[in-house]
């Protein structure tokens, strides 16, 4: 049984969709999986890989430089115990 969407959601839905934001949320939405399968296609494994382990980082700092987001210390901790793995990882050859 579907309920009517109120004046308050119709206005939400609204700006999510017509907003600057609600625009690149969009775009982005069907960019990434684009620029994704590209970029397997063109990597090999081990450089993709490193490249989506330090996204957390990435957004760690587009985060603080470009929002002004103080990230607390346990989501500092968390970013720097992927890029301790990412450093230690040895590749097995065999």
């Amino acid at each position: 049984m579907s309920r009517p969407v109120t004046d308050a959601g119709k206005a939400y839905l609204e700006d999510a969709v017509t907003s600057v934001s609600g625009n690149v949320y969009a775009f982005t939405d069907k960019l990434s999986p684009i620029t994704i399968a590209a970029a397997m296609a063109r990597l090999s494994r081990a450089t993709y890989s490193l490249m989506v382990s330090l996204l957390p980082a990435t957004a760690t700092v587009v985060g603080v430089v470009v929002l002004a987001q103080i990230p607390s210390w346990l989501e500092v901790a968390g970013v720097g115990l992927v890029v301790g793995a990412v450093a230690l990882h040895r590749e097995v050859r065999g």
